[in-house]
């Protein structure tokens, strides 16, 4: 009862505050009383030349009897029409058959007429009645416009009511904004909320903020909950409550309609895609994909919606809408400072780089045993990652860190690699580099190489890159290799030639003659291991492949004694002793690389650009390598490669070639006292190398004459050699030969002691699909067991 009487209290004090005539604007005013009978309601309406003003009976110019004074003729001192009218939507009223209001007077005062117009209070025709009630509040709308007689926009119209006093035959007047105006207004500016700050949040957080996972992912998912659930509700209402009719401006009806719709489908393809995100068996094509696809949508929308806000204030002729074009401007302004710093955050010096010291040792093996065991490891330049904190916020899936568990990511970091064709490698931020430092648990202790006695040789991997003892003593101890420091001048090379040695393969040879570079070591211990060179121009980095086997200084030794053994014919030896040439140290380091024309600005590019200014820092050696001893390599030993994917591997061919001659022709060995106990004796290997022809081929003369030299001595059996041209009529193996291939190899040889996999990326795609074939009760490999590099 309270809350009733303060709205009667509330409802006569406002008529109260109201009056006697209506002040529509400056130019306009309308005021009304009963006649004599009280019978009928004389309007008087004073208005300018060119006008036309209407009074309706309702709240809405939909479904509602109108009376228009008409004051736009081409004579504007001709009398004015008065027309009684019926309205069923924003078309221009019908005129009744019968005209109720006559035109009492009509007078020309400077410029602006006075109008008396009588009208009945009782009309009833056409089914519908329209009587005037004394005494009741009555709704009303007006609207007015400056010259043809046509639509008018929202801001010439407005609501009012009126009481007709029985008594005194006075009409009072009380101005006020209708249901559907306070919902049109709050639905513009709950569309502005959604579509320009919450989407400017959904932006940020997609985008910039990825390193707050959690964080992020709350306020993205609860953005676009609003924005669906916010849209879908003003939408609906708009059709349904409030609807008057279809806006003949813009298409605002119809866009909203499709905005609503497609506004679902994105918080359905957000859920999908986050799903799919932290799923560890769909591959990461499909969260590409479908994150491709809420992306694209989101920004589709955004715009869209953006141009509906618009067209809602155009059709709504509001007074902010010169505002909005300002907060558009800001807007764009704010999206491309934060791109910018985010791209120059994602092209920083020095990221990748980790700076942890005092760390504990593991060996290769030992990590392997922990993430054939359950741990959730990675390695990134010999350092041990514990990823397992991090394995379900990786922005890039879930399944690309599963999938590398007890690999080396590097390539992946530095944006050389991807896992899937059709997804884009991605070069990782400063800040991703900062948040690996959170996960290193350790280093990968550095091998030692011994011979068949266990008597320890002088060669380790960190002896591979130093500087010289001049360098040292004048660099205050810089000692051996740093790796966190990029402008370190003794690590910047520089290009000293590059001579080509097959189609689009050249060696390339770079040069700092304050650093000593090793040529050999003996055994396996750099099998694998890449060297990561950093471009000083646009710190792009990337990892290539060591490959000893293929440098100058020994590379012709390999074909000479090779063929001279499948000859017959006696070589004469270059080195009395391993001792000779594992000694051998030079300033330059050179690597074998291919041209791809596609690459714009990568290292290889700038390489055979031949800029001599250009500068190059590098380290290493750093990655996995092939992890192959005495006491992990007995069984079959598969490889898969094709192309470049063969670099990784032409060491362990050397040593292989090496250990036959040693063996089988010991007068013509390349080294007479080598020792060959670093292969357990029941180790074998089966290649299957891809090419597209023999031209292509890279390493083709080496790889044939090895092949040819255990086809001589009969121990295809130990080592197989598989070259495979594939458009000279070589064909790749489908997913099911490729399984059955497997399990063949299971059950013959002592099983399947490890599969390396290393090619372009559809190859390697094809086997990360087979993965869970290859892990699965057939075929039965553990993790890290399988190294697809």
């Amino acid at each position: 009862m309270k809350i009733l009487s303060f709205i009667s209290f509330f409802l006569y004090f406002g008529i109260a505050l109201g009056g006697y005539s209506l002040k529509i604007n400056d130019n306009i005013e309308v005021k009304a009383s009963l006649d004599q009978t009280k019978e009928n309601v004389i309007f008087d309406i004073i208005m300018p030349q060119n006008y036309y003003t209407a009074i309706g009976f309702g709240t809405s110019m939909s479904g509602a009897p109108i009376m228009v004074a008409d004051a736009t003729g081409e004579n504007l001192t001709e009398t004015p029409k008065i027309y009684d009218t019926y309205s069923e939507g924003y078309d221009i009223p019908k005129e009744n058959m019968e005209n109720w209001y006559k035109l009492l007077k009509a007078d020309l005062q400077e410029k602006k007429w006075h109008l008396s117009i009588q009208r009945p209070l009782y009309i009833v025709r056409e089914g519908r009645d329209e009587t005037i009630k004394l005494g009741k509040k009555i709704d009303m709308i007006y609207a007015f416009k400056e010259g043809e007689y046509d639509y008018h926009g929202n801001n010439q119209r407005g609501f009012f009511y009126f009481v007709a006093n029985p008594k005194t035959g006075a009409i009072n007047f009380n101005q006020f904004e209708s249901d559907s105006d306070t919902y049109y207004r709050a639905h513009g500016i709950m569309m502005y909320i959604s579509w320009s700050i919450l989407t400017f949040l959904s932006i940020v957080t997609g985008r910039y903020m990825k390193h707050f996972y959690n964080c992020r992912l709350i306020i993205h998912a609860t953005s676009g909950l609003f924005i669906t659930t916010n849209t879908g509700i003003l939408v609906i209402l708009a059709l349904t409550t409030y609807n008057t009719g279809s806006i003949p401006q813009l298409a605002h009806r119809q866009i909203g309609i499709a905005v609503t719709a497609l506004t679902l489908v994105q918080s359905i393809g957000g859920i999908f895609s986050n799903l799919i995100l932290t799923s560890e068996t769909i591959s990461d094509i499909w969260s590409h994909r479908t994150r491709a696809f809420h992306r694209v949508l989101g920004y589709l929308l955004i715009m869209v919606s953006n141009y509906q806000v618009v067209t809602g204030l155009i059709n709504y002729e509001s007074s902010v809408l010169n505002l909005i074009y300002i907060h558009f401007a800001i807007y764009l302004m704010i999206l491309f400072l934060l791109e910018m710093c985010y791209r120059w955050n994602s092209q920083s010096k020095n990221k990748g780089v980790l700076r942890k010291k005092n760390l504990r040792e593991f060996t290769h093996s030992e990590v392997t045993r922990m993430v054939n065991n359950g741990k959730q490891l990675v390695l990134f330049n010999d350092y041990v990652l514990n990823i397992s904190p991090f394995i379900e916020e990786h922005p890039g899936s879930t399944y690309v860190l599963i999938e590398n568990l007890g690999k080396d990511i590097g390539k992946y970091f530095y944006g050389a690699y991807s896992m899937s064709p059709g997804v884009d490698p991605h070069t990782h931020s400063r800040y991703a580099a900062d948040l690996m430092e959170e996960f290193v648990m350790g280093k990968l202790k550095i091998t030692e190489v011994s011979n068949k006695q266990g008597n320890t040789l002088n060669y380790t991997v960190k002896d591979a890159l130093k500087f010289s003892s001049e360098e040292k003593e004048e660099n205050k101890g810089m000692g051996d290799l740093k790796p966190v420091a990029v402008k370190v001048n003794d690590n910047e090379f520089i290009l000293m030639n590059r001579q080509e040695i097959s189609k689009g393969v050249a060696r390339v040879k770079l040069q700092n003659a304050n650093c000593r570079v090793k040529k050999f070591y003996p055994g396996l211990s750099l099998s694998g291991k890449s060297w990561s060179l950093t471009s000083l121009q646009n710190h792009t980095s990337r990892y290539y492949t060591i490959c000893n086997c293929m440098s100058t200084a020994i590379y012709d030794e390999y074909l000479t004694v090779i063929n001279a053994t499948l000859r017959e014919e006696e070589y004469s030896r270059k080195y009395s002793s391993i001792e000779d040439y594992a000694e051998v140290t030079e300033d330059n380091i050179e690597l074998i690389m291919k041209l791809y024309p596609e690459s714009k600005d990568g290292i290889t590019r700038q390489i055979f650009n031949s800029v001599p200014s250009d500068r190059y820092y590098i380290h290493g050696p750093v990655g996995n390598g092939l992890r192959l001893d005495r006491w992990n390599s007995k069984g079959s030993n598969l490889i898969f490669c094709g192309g470049t994917g063969i670099l990784p591997f032409m060491d362990l061919f050397a040593f292989m070639a090496r250990r036959i001659l040693s063996e089988d022709a010991p007068s013509n060995a390349l080294f007479p006292d080598e020792d060959f106990y670093h292969l357990s004796e029941k180790a074998k290997f089966v290649v299957y190398a891809y090419f597209t022809t023999r031209e292509d081929a890279i390493c083709l003369e080496i790889l044939e004459a090895i092949e040819n030299l255990y086809k001589k001595f009969k121990k295809g059996h130990i080592f197989k050699m598989n070259l495979i041209f594939t458009q000279e009529g070589g064909s790749k193996l489908e997913d099911d030969e490729l399984v059955e291939l497997l399990k063949d190899y299971k059950f013959a040889n002592n099983g399947i002691n490890k599969l390396f996999v290393c090619g372009p990326p559809r190859m390697n795609y094809q086997f990360q699909r087979l993965l869970p074939q290859i892990k699965g009760e057939e075929i039965g490999l553990a993790p890290g067991d399988i190294d697809i590099l």
